[in-house]
């Protein structure tokens, strides 16, 4: 197991961090949580940079790193539903269709690899990631920002954490279900049979 595989089995082992973080209610755990998850946001980063320029890249390290993301997104998402983070009911309806978004996409990517094919993301799912990777810590530091003794100035950090991060959020959801549809038609090969290349 090289490096880079390494740094991306880390970050499944911080979603257990995280969620310990987002609901042990102590002041300040929700920038502790955003922390984490930023945290973990850049290994992604850092192991995909360290696998190419060290010519680490193996087909376990691109099957495992698009999984280790979407957890700790699929998480997150999830818990900051169930307390009502993501604007109500929009945002369980988004996150439910990410879910089957990546889920669908995972099995094809699964389906593939049974065929001897490895997909790596294209340019529309890491943009979709880096979004993701921005709105949900950001929304996190508005409730950050919640507490009554801490003043009409941080009642503007919340404001404008908040909306800046549904925003995000929001582009994060359009490029998810447009990056998969993309990925899926671009790749049609995979449900090709052997018979029909013929």
């Amino acid at each position: 197991m090289n490096l880079p595989t390494k740094i991306t089995i880390s970050r499944i082992f911080l979603i257990p961090v995280f969620l310990v973080f987002f609901y042990v209610p102590f002041w300040g755990h929700y920038f502790f949580a955003a922390l984490v998850f930023t945290i973990s946001a850049c290994t992604d980063f850092v192991d995909g940079y360290i696998a190419r320029h060290r010519n680490m890249v193996t087909n376990f390290g691109k099957f495992l790193d698009p999984i280790a993301d979407k957890a700790l997104a699929a998480v997150a998402m999830v818990v900051m539903v169930d307390v009502n983070q993501l604007l109500a009911p929009y945002g369980a309806v988004a996150v439910s269709l990410i879910i089957c978004r990546e889920l669908i996409v995972s099995a094809f990517r699964i389906v593939a690899a049974s065929k001897g094919i490895m997909l790596a993301a294209d340019t529309l799912g890491k943009l979709k990631t880096i979004f993701t990777n921005i709105a949900l810590p950001v929304i996190m530091l508005a409730f950050a920002f919640t507490a009554k003794q801490l003043g009409s100035l941080y009642k503007i950090y919340h404001y404008f954490f908040y909306y800046a991060g549904h925003v995000a959020f929001a582009i994060a959801f359009v490029l998810t279900i447009v990056s998969g549809a993309h990925y899926i038609a671009a790749n049609k090969k995979v449900f090709e049979e052997k018979g029909d290349a013929d």
